[in-house]
C-alpha cells in the first residue's frame, strides 16, 4: 500500500525493463554510464515527476476501490458475482490504467 501511495509503483515496470525499456528512475540512476547530456536528463526528470504523480493519483484510486470492496455488504451475506462485478472491475481498471502510465 505504500508504494501506490509513494507513486513508486506496484511492479508493473518489471516485464518493460527486464525487455530492455527502464524507467526513468533507472535511467536517472544510470545517467553517467548512459552519459545522458543536461537536456535529456531534464526531460527525463520531468517525466519521472510526471509518471510519480500519475502513479500517486492511480495508487489512491486504487486503494479507495479496494476499501469500498472490502466494505461492501458481502460481509454480512455470501458474495454474487452480479453485485461484486462492478465494484471488482473498478479496482482492476485502475491497476490497468497504472501499467499504461
Amino acid at each position: 500500500m505504500t508504494g501506490l501511495l509513494s507513486g513508486s509503483g506496484a511492479g508493473f515496470a518489471k516485464a518493460a525493463e527486464l525487455n530492455g525499456y527502464p524507467g526513468p528512475a533507472h535511467v536517472l540512476e544510470l545517467a553517467g554510464p548512459l552519459q545522458l547530456n543536461a537536456e535529456q536528463e531534464l526531460a527525463t526528470r520531468s517525466l519521472l515527476t510526471a509518471h510519480k504523480a500519475r502513479a500517486q493519483s492511480l495508487g489512491v484510486e486504487m486503494i479507495a476501490a479496494e476499501r469500498e470492496l472490502d466494505n461492501s455488504s458481502h460481509r454480512s451475506r455470501p458474495i454474487r458475482l452480479p453485485s461484486i462485478g462492478p465494484r471488482s472491475r473498478s479496482g482492476c481498471c485502475r491497476r490497468g490504467c497504472a501499467s499504461n502510465t
